[in-house]
């Protein structure tokens, strides 16, 4: 049994017993009371004699057992002769006693010894190796709920995505239908008009003839002028033996709308497997094209279609279009600046320019240099730090990360007036949110999701409503390792809610929910994509990905842009 001396021994930091390598211990060989670290358990202890019969046990495991074990008697010195370890505890008085205070002022007493109380400590390690058990499988049921809650959360907004994409499809062929209905309906009305006014013209002129020429019968016969009545007796009996007219008539008749009841519109599978299936992300390259610049540092997309392609090294803005596999330059202009946001409902660019507070808009045609002041300045909120990156949602507000490099950073949200709606700076302990925000994207939800650096160490925030810290990635173990860290270049949310993430180095993308839970990934490498810098939304399903270059690769080397196709997220 061990005791408390023991437990604060092995408390102080020690290295491994069989190297000199300062290595961390893991391990306690029982029979050789040996500490060792796992190199030197599996390559050095494996050779002493017996070594295969020697008790190995992990030293978390047995720090655990010592805790328990530490409450000995013998460790107490008793009040009542301080000379004295105790030996037993007193049930009647409930106290530890030594063995002078058991013959002078407890005979008779109800005891505990030191026996009884090693079979109570057992128990007590079973029951907490039980619990710590129990423990982990709750814990991993727990985080297997949570995963549950995670993946239903996501396929509810797929779904709910796919039933308005549906709807919008469905409305589109029944509006096509309908059109095409009322199409054949006035063809088919036009003809039969045709005739049946061509008919209507007939009878009603025969009708007049007759009723002209009755009444000049009906005047000849009742004048009493006999000579002019049978002058034009003949001219009478000629002109009365005409057809008689017909009655039936046949004619082309519209029929009726008959509304067809049955829509097979869809429905919503129900599914009791609580499995978790990870999405199979995939992705496929739809276009590629090779641009006039060395990289794509920034890139946006504007809802007719074009886009603005910035390369930081060059400082160079483009305004390019795209026709069939070519690539129409439209406008050209030279800039330095450190991010820019499409303006979502005139198409033009809102940029954040080196070594200024405020941010300019650029028009999407211009004629020479149309550049102007906005109305959003970060100096009146956030102590003259300059912008490093910026986003616009979709309700038009404007997200500007500020501070790096010894200023203060902050997140500042903006209004279509300028005016500050909320500001992440600090969390709830006072201590800064961010070294350096480097990209901003946001989600459906309302959460802000920052990409963050210090010394080179990047991970992604994901703030809530209120500027609360919900998730921090900072890649995969499987994924990123010393020699591959995580270094986000942009960041992006899909329609379905879920955020992108490339990491450059590695040409890999990084998905996550809309909370910054990890759903999966992808690597570029397989479909012949390196260094993904950036990218911008297409149209349903689709994005684009502009890649950049080595700084030592050749002048002549230039930039390439896919479209791809995803699926799986």
């Amino acid at each position: 049994m061990a005791s408390s001396k023991s437990l604060q021994r092995e408390q102080i930091p020690v290295g491994c017993e069989l190297c000199d390598g300062g290595n961390k211990i893991k391990f306690k060989c029982l029979d050789c009371q040996l500490l060792m670290c796992g190199r030197c358990k599996d390559k050095v202890h494996a050779r002493f004699k017996n070594a295969t019969e020697h008790k190995i046990r992990d030293i978390k495991e047995l720090v655990q057992e010592e805790e328990v074990d530490t409450f000995n008697f013998s460790d107490v010195k008793c009040v009542e002769h301080p000379d004295q370890a105790c030996c037993v505890y007193c049930q009647t008085c409930k106290k530890v006693i030594c063995l002078k205070c058991v013959t002078k002022i407890h005979n008779g007493h109800t005891f505990i010894d030191e026996e009884e109380l090693n079979d109570k400590k057992t128990i007590t390690r079973s029951g907490q190796k039980k619990a710590d058990e129990s423990i982990k499988i709750l814990t991993s049921t727990l985080d297997k709920v949570q995963d549950i809650k995670d993946q239903e959360d996501a396929k509810f907004r797929k779904i709910k995505q796919d039933i308005f994409s549906h709807r919008d499809a469905f409305k589109s062929e029944v509006d096509k239908h309908a059109d095409n209905l009322v199409k054949d309906l006035e063809q088919t009305w036009e003809l039969n008009s045709q005739e049946i006014g061509t008919e209507y013209s007939h009878i009603k002129e025969t009708l007049e003839n007759l009723q002209s020429k009755s009444n000049t019968v009906k005047r000849s016969t009742t004048s009493k002028d006999f000579v002019k009545f049978f002058d034009d007796f003949d001219k009478f009996a000629v002109s009365f033996c005409g057809d008689a007219p017909q009655e039936n008539l046949d004619f082309s008749l519209l029929g009726r709308f008959l509304p067809d009841k049955m829509v097979n519109f869809g429905s919503i599978e129900n599914t009791k497997n609580l499995d978790i299936q990870q999405p199979k992300i995939d992705f496929k390259i739809v276009k590629q094209f090779t641009i006039q610049l060395r990289n794509v540092h920034h890139i946006c997309r504007c809802s007719d279609g074009t886009m603005w392609i910035y390369d930081a090294s060059q400082e160079k803005l483009h305004h390019i279009r795209f026709k069939k596999n070519n690539i129409k330059i439209m406008s050209e202009l030279h800039i330095s600046i450190c991010d820019m946001a499409v303006m979502n409902a005139c198409n033009h660019l809102l940029l954040a320019f080196i070594g200024k507070t405020s941010l300019n808009i650029l028009f999407s045609k211009w004629t020479g240099k149309q550049i102007m002041n906005s109305n959003y300045d970060v100096k009146s909120y956030t102590s003259q730090s300059e912008p490093e990156c910026l986003h616009i949602t979709k309700d038009n507000r404007v997200i500007v990360g500020v501070g790096g490099g010894g200023t203060k950073a902050a997140v500042v949200v903006m209004g279509q007036d300028g005016r500050c709606q909320a500001k992440y700076e600090e969390d709830s302990n006072k201590e800064s949110l961010f070294t350096w925000p480097r990209l901003i994207t946001s989600t459906n939800n309302g959460n802000i999701c920052v990409v963050d650096e210090k010394d080179l160490d990047y991970r992604v925030l994901v703030l809530g409503k209120e500027g609360e810290i919900k998730q921090v990635y900072t890649g995969q173990p499987t994924i990123n390792t010393e020699e591959k860290p995580f270094k986000p270049s942009h960041l992006l949310t899909t329609p379905a809610d879920n955020i992108v993430v490339t990491d450059l180095f590695i040409s890999t993308l990084h998905i996550l929910n809309s909370e910054g839970k990890f759903i999966g990934h992808y690597n570029l490498h397989d479909i012949g994509i390196i260094y993904p810098c950036r990218l911008t939304l297409s149209t349903e399903g689709h994005m684009y990905i502009g890649c950049s270059n080595k700084k030592d690769s050749p002048e002549t080397l230039k930039a390439k842009i896919y479209e791809l196709e995803y699926s799986g997220f």
